[in-house]
């Protein structure tokens, strides 16, 4: 059959997949749940294109018209599809033009993710900037860990260095994914959480300094809003790491950022690197590991810090990827729960054009230049 004849009502050529069906095409309802379970329900319309032999069964055509359009193309029932004592297979996965119908850039997207991290990371430096004056002068609360560990603060620096290759090493290999920006979006949005939810856990409650070996600038009785400004501003100077001599103030406890970074970059590299770099997953999971030991032999935070950043980290890490990989998770609907989470509609906005399923393990040169690398293809099964 000629593109002509499969021409949508905008003139767009639309595409065809073969369906073996199961049911009648006369009421387009029953199809819907099939559309459902693949995110593809929309306004159903049949139709028969011209010149559509009728002899030895009918063919007919069902587009599918959401953010993105193709063809389904039902074959008619013989002897051969009515003895098959396999069930008829339904591909309803949209046709793939180089990845841009199934995985769209959106950049204005990205960007809104971008933004989105940007206000959590502000209220988070924020909460620290105001619940600096309020940490108790009192000894540190007793931890098992305290107990049983002797002191070594070198290790807070050890472990804010496996963040800084960590997160470069992940942050390199997302920048070569094919569906870079897809995969940052999802990245900002996730840090954007966990930020978000770090501000709210500081302001509630402030705890005593765990390190009194560590040097926590002088409180003051009354603080301004020209005072708070330069505390986020001199926090911000240092990206947050003592390192660079500029987290001079005290209170960022429930939950660790640190433990935060570390897990992330390690769930980031395991999703989203091929399965046949697997030394170097182990390599990051590792450098988490040791750098979240670090953060507690060093005095850095307490141990419920660390457990509750476990926690809530990968939580939000697997909950996210579970939607995004699964129709009915993505979804609103009666048996959807996790549509009821107050971030699921931002969720739904960054996340609806592209299909359901996990990312194709495809690496591209990210960089229009140098010309000669254009070409650059790296493709895996896993």
């Amino acid at each position: 059959m000629s593109q002509d004849e499969l021409r949508s009502e905008s003139g767009d050529v639309v595409e065809i997949i073969p369906v073996n069906p199961a049911f009648s095409m006369s009421d387009p309802g029953e199809i819907r749940p099939l559309l459902h379970q693949n995110n593809l329900t929309s306004t159903i319309k049949t139709h028969t294109p011209p010149n559509t032999p009728l002899s030895g069964g009918r063919s007919s055509y069902l587009t599918i018209r959401q953010l993105e359009q193709c063809t389904i193309l039902v074959e008619p029932e013989n002897d051969d599809l009515s003895d098959s004592s396999e069930p008829p297979v339904h591909d309803l996965t949209p046709v793939d033009h180089g990845g841009t119908l199934r995985y769209p850039n959106e950049r204005l997207k990205t960007l809104v993710a971008f933004l989105f991290m940007a206000v959590c990371m502000f209220c988070s430096t924020t909460a620290l900037a105001i619940v600096h004056d309020r940490v108790p002068n009192t000894p540190p609360l007793p931890d098992v860990v305290f107990d049983l560990i002797p002191q070594w603060d070198l290790g807070l620096q050890i472990s804010e260095y496996l963040i800084i290759v960590s997160l470069w090493t992940t942050l390199i290999l997302l920048f070569f994914h094919r569906y870079r920006w897809i995969v940052f979006r999802r990245l900002f949005f996730i840090v954007g959480l966990l930020y978000l939810g770090r501000a709210v856990t500081m302001l509630v409650t402030a705890v005593p300094v765990a390190n009194t070996d560590y040097y926590c600038s002088p409180k003051m009785n009354h603080t301004s809003p020209l005072i708070i400004l330069e505390r986020i501003a001199k926090l911000l100077s240092g990206l947050g790491l003592s390192v660079n001599g500029q987290h001079v103030y005290c209170g960022d406890y429930i939950y660790s950022g640190h433990t935060c970074v570390l897990l992330l970059s390690a769930l980031m590299m395991d999703e989203y690197a091929p399965k046949k770099y697997f030394l170097l997953r182990i390599l990051v999971f590792l450098m988490a590991a040791t750098g979240i030991v670090m953060v507690s032999v060093s005095r850095g935070h307490y141990t419920v810090d660390i457990i509750v950043a476990y926690y809530i980290t990968t939580r939000v890490f697997w909950m996210y990827h579970a939607m995004v990989c699964n129709a009915e998770m993505k979804n609103f609907g009666p048996n959807n729960y996790l549509s009821r989470i107050g971030w699921f509609r931002l969720m739904r906005y960054l996340e609806v054009n592209v299909a359901v399923g996990k990312l194709p393990k495809h690496y591209t040169w990210p960089l229009p230049f140098p010309k000669r690398w254009q070409d650059f293809r790296l493709e895996y099964d896993r």
